[in-house]
């Protein structure tokens, strides 16, 4: 692919240790191929020679393309003591940066994967239930890693599990207990930035645990979208006042020559994305025409930042000290300074912002409007990108679970920009479902025994300098309810009701901007956006 030989011969050896190959699987109920390493590297072995997240996948090995080429999680902090403690890896240069296992396992014997889907682990205990279950056919049911002995011995949990015979120290599937895990299909995997057997990369490290869960779903509103959680477990003395935890990734759009970095903060999940900066995403790599865009959320809370920077040692560069991704967690460049809007960010004496190229460059209505893109002035063309947690507490013996997503979606209209309005329209399905609390699948839920019908509507004129209609079906005679919110999520008009087809929108008295339009009737509901020049 893409990296040098130079970054090949660091992935394996660090300190003198050289590493053993890292176990791999790949989540592949979905459109996509994502291969999930032992130590939660995204999308890669350990040479970093994989071609990386395939979508959409196919067995054709000529017309395979690959959307992004690698990922992992960044954490970083100050302690009570006022040190700052960081783990993070990029492609292994200078050590790897997590290993597989808990602090305090021997590392070598915890390098596993394991795989899951929900029929295998439904037809499990339909089996029990019946008294025909023959073990033999679920050997990862059986081999479940539950819980796991420290090197001195301690028995810590590990894999989360179904404990059907209220034992709560001891896994046993003979007595009906199972994985618990989400979706239609998972990978379990566990790793840490304090290995047992050598030392950590950086030498200031959190000594964390994180307990990971990939995912995906079968259904047609999600098969294009990848879900990560990571439970991250403070087993340290130390406790933590500004704790960031961030997903970093090198997404390439097929070619990684040619691409662009945006940032949508109109949802209530903010999400950045990549997409191609052309129409044609060239080269035996690429996509061809309208070339395709993928985006990460973070849908377990709001985020904090999402910030880029280049490939080379600039001061908007690859980081190269513990303070540099630090920096980077918290939308600030190397040298401190934080990010500005407009140019490449580091506009000194601009307005500070947390989001990088926020604008639109037309991607859903043809309008261009703020920082985006060509006015970016500066934007790289392969840079590597990074969405952000608020900074927040975490004490020691604490854990927390953040939730990320990463989206897929290609349109063959408006040449690459298409693409990214499509993702937009993915990012509030899933934000939709996730305020649903989850309910069933499709996306777009709001009844506990059936999926939504999707919503025949149009909003027109938009964009719009005054009013705007709402069309919609109604053939039940529903009472409907429309609310107008911002893009900080809140309600800046008091709700419309009707049973009829149609509302009308007054924007006269709000800001210019982008607003998001909810609609909903019976037990469907839509997002529509909404830009007022």
């Amino acid at each position: 692919m893409k990296k040098s030989t130079l970054l090949f011969c660091f992935a394996f050896v660090f300190g003198g240790v050289l590493f053993a190959q890292q176990a791999v699987a790949t989540l592949d109920i979905g459109n996509f191929e994502a291969p999930i390493r032992a130590d939660g590297q995204l999308f890669q072995d350990q040479t970093y020679q994989l071609g990386g997240l395939e979508w959409p996948k196919t067995a054709v090995a000529v017309d395979k393309r690959y959307i992004s080429y690698t990922g992992q999680i960044w954490m970083a902090g100050h302690d009570q003591q006022g040190t700052l403690r960081v783990a993070a890896n990029e492609y292994g240069q200078g050590g790897e940066g997590y290993f597989p296992g808990r602090a305090g396992f021997a590392n070598a014997s915890w390098n596993n994967v394991w795989k899951i889907s929900k029929a295998e682990i439904d037809q499990f205990r339909a089996d029990f239930a019946n008294g025909t279950v023959n073990f033999t056919n679920y050997p990862v049911i059986q081999s479940w890693p539950a819980f796991g002995t420290t090197t001195l011995g301690v028995v810590k949990a590990y894999a989360p599990y179904v404990n059907v015979d209220n034992n709560p120290a001891d896994y046993n599937p003979s007595a009906g207990d199972y994985p618990d895990v989400p979706g239609d299909q998972a990978i379990f995997f566990g790793f840490t930035d304090n290995p047992a057997s050598q030392a950590p990369r950086f030498a200031n490290n959190l000594g964390f645990d994180v307990l990971a869960m990939a995912y995906s779903y079968t259904c047609s509103d999600l098969e294009d979208v990848l879900f990560l959680r990571y439970d991250i477990i403070n087993g340290t003395t130390n406790s933590y006042t500004d704790f960031t935890v961030g997903m970093w990734q090198d997404n390439d759009i097929g070619n990684p020559n040619d691409d662009y970095m945006g940032s949508d903060t109109t949802s209530l999940r903010s999400m950045i994305y990549t997409y191609n900066s052309d129409a044609n995403d060239e080269t035996a790599l690429g996509y061809g025409l309208n070339p395709p865009a993928v985006g990460t959320m973070l849908i377990s809370e709001p985020s904090y930042s999402g910030i880029y920077y280049k490939n080379d040692f600039s001061v908007t560069g690859n980081p190269t000290v513990d303070s540099t991704y630090y920096h980077y967690l918290n939308a600030s460049w190397k040298d401190g300074t934080h990010l500005n809007y407009g140019g490449d960010g580091h506009a000194l004496g601009a307005a500070s912002c947390n989001f990088a190229f926020t604008g639109d460059a037309g991607f859903c209505v043809g309008v261009q409007s703020g920082w985006y893109g060509l006015t970016g002035g500066g934007q790289p063309l392969d840079s590597r990108i990074l969405l952000s947690t608020q900074p927040q507490s975490l004490a020691a013996g604490e854990t927390k679970q953040f939730t990320y997503a990463i989206l897929m979606a290609r349109d063959f209209v408006n040449d690459n920009l298409g693409s990214v309005c499509k993702l937009k329209t993915l990012q509030d399905s899933l934000t939709a479902w996730e305020a649903s609390g989850y309910r069933n699948c499709p996306s777009v839920v709001t009844s506990t025994t059936a999926p939504a019908a999707a919503l025949d509507a149009e909003l027109f004129p938009n964009p719009t300098q005054a009013t705007s209609t709402l069309r919609f079906e109604n053939t039940g005679g529903h009472t409907a309810m429309l609310e107008l919110i911002d893009v900080q999520g809140r309600r800046v008009a008091a709700p419309q009701h009707t049973s009829g087809h149609q509302f009308e929108l007054d924007l006269t008295g709000l800001a210019q901007g982008l607003y998001l339009a909810k609609l909903s009737v019976g037990n469907s509901q839509t997002v529509m956006r909404l830009q007022k020049q």
